[in-house]
Parts: structure tokens; C-alpha cells; sequence
């Protein structure tokens, strides 16, 4: 009974951020990724605007709640990317985080404008679309060649994987199979000539264990001889 499954992909980010290649290459991802940090920031400070008594109004108070949220985990996202830029943090921020706080900031907006704050939905708007222009220089800027780390982590996990696609792919886990024996042999010092045997049996398989029983009759036996016997054989073979 084979068992199967897809081969893994790998993502070799730990070969990358250690490269030093790669960390000069980055250097303008950390530098947008501190301007990023500024701005957000400053987008933080322009919610501290918005009056109290219109900010505790229901509809307000939520977005400002999941934007409160999000700006903690996006700005983290950012100092960790000025300090030492890393592509999954980065694919994390632009295709996640950001996002959704641009949304979440879309929300605020069209109810302070419902609120008669056009001046400060706009503010915040304006603010909101710069910190998506950093965002987006932020993935160019990462958009960096990955094929050479690539092919380090597949060399450097070649055996281990070769392991394992034996195991997962060419291993079955159990199979059953009849097998025949035929069995000869001369005993001395007893002059009986050659004997031999033969039988019918089964295999039994289990990942790479072999267990044989078979039943070898004596088609030359005397009477004080049984008619045969019960043969056992167990042998382990390599996996690889």
C-alpha cells in the first residue's frame, strides 16, 4: 500500500537574511521601512485629533479599535524590517497588514465625514495614502533574485529529502505476497545422499521488514520422519 503525498516547497529565508549580499542589496527596504515607521506614527497622532464625544459614537469607536489593533502589529512589522529586513515579515506587511488597515481607515473616514469632520477625514485619508505609497516601495524594494538561496536550501536538504521522498513516495508500508521454496541440501556425515524441500508460504512486509513463513515438504522422507516443517525467515532491507 504506497503512501504519497505532494513534495514540500521550501522558502529559504533564513540562507537570504543572512546573506551579506542580500543585506546590501536590502538596504533601501530598511530605509523605507523607518520612513514607513514615521509615518505611521504620525497617522496615530492624527486619530488623537478626532473630538472624544465623536469618537465614542458606536460606529467610530470600532473602527478605531481594529485601527488602534492593526497600527501595533504594522508598526512592529516595520521596526523589525529597518532593523534587519526579512521577505516574509515584508510579503506580511504589504499583503496583509497594510491592507487591511488601509480598510479599516476607509471605515473611519467616511464616518467622520458623516460626522461633519471633512477636514480631518481628509487629513487622515492623505496620511493613509502615503503610508501605501511606502508600503508599495517597501515590496519593490524587496523584490530581490531568490534563486540562488533556493538552490542552497534544496542542496543543503538533498539527503534528508531524498529520505524522505523514499519514505513518502517509493516506501510501501505493508504488502503481502506468496512465495515457494525449494530447499536442498547433503548432511555428512550421514550417507543419505542430497536432500531436498519444497512448499508453499506467505511474505509479510511492513516498511522495510520481511517476515517469510513457509511449510518445506519432505517428498523423501522415512518413517520416522515427518512429512515436512515450518520454515521462518526474517530479514530487514535498506531504504536507501
Amino acid at each position: 500500500m504506497p503512501l504519497s503525498t505532494r513534495r514540500p516547497s521550501l522558502w529559504p529565508t533564513h540562507i537570504k537574511i543572512k546573506d551579506p549580499e542580500y543585506i546590501r542589496l536590502s538596504a533601501p527596504v530598511s530605509a523605507e521601512a523607518v520612513d514607513l515607521n514615521k509615518k505611521l506614527t504620525a497617522l496615530s497622532d492624527e486619530l488623537k485629533l478626532i473630538p472624544t464625544a465623536i469618537a465614542a459614537e458606536p460606529a467610530l469607536a470600532r473602527h478605531l479599535k481594529d485601527i488602534k489593533s492593526n497600527l501595533l502589529s504594522t508598526r512592529g512589522a516595520a521596526s523589525m524590517i529597518a532593523s534587519q529586513p526579512d521577505p516574509q515579515v515584508v510579503n506580511q506587511l504589504v499583503t496583509g497588514s497594510l491592507p487591511a488597515l488601509s480598510g479599516f481607515i476607509q471605515g473611519l473616514t467616511t464616518s467622520l465625514r458623516d460626522a461633519a469632520q471633512t477636514n480631518l477625514a481628509t487629513q487622515i485619508d492623505l496620511s493613509m495614502n502615503e503610508v501605501n505609497i511606502l508600503g508599495n516601495n517597501i515590496r519593490e524594494a524587496d523584490n530581490l533574485p531568490s534563486k540562488k538561496y533556493d538552490d542552497q536550501a534544496w542542496q543543503t536538504l538533498a539527503p534528508g529529502h531524498r529520505a524522505i521522498d523514499v519514505f513518502l513516495h517509493e516506501l510501501n508500508i505493508y504488502s503481502i505476497s506468496p512465495v515457494a521454496i525449494f530447499d536442498v541440501a547433503r548432511v555428512w556425515p550421514v550417507n543419505e545422499g542430497v536432500r531436498y524441500g519444497v512448499g508453499p508460504g506467505l511474505r509479510l512486509s511492513l516498511v522495510n521488514a520481511n517476515f517469510t513463513i513457509s511449510y518445506g515438504f519432505n517428498p523423501q522422507r522415512s518413517d520416522r520422519e515427518s512429512i515436512g516443517a515450518i520454515f521462518f525467515k526474517l530479514d530487514v532491507t535498506s531504504l536507501f
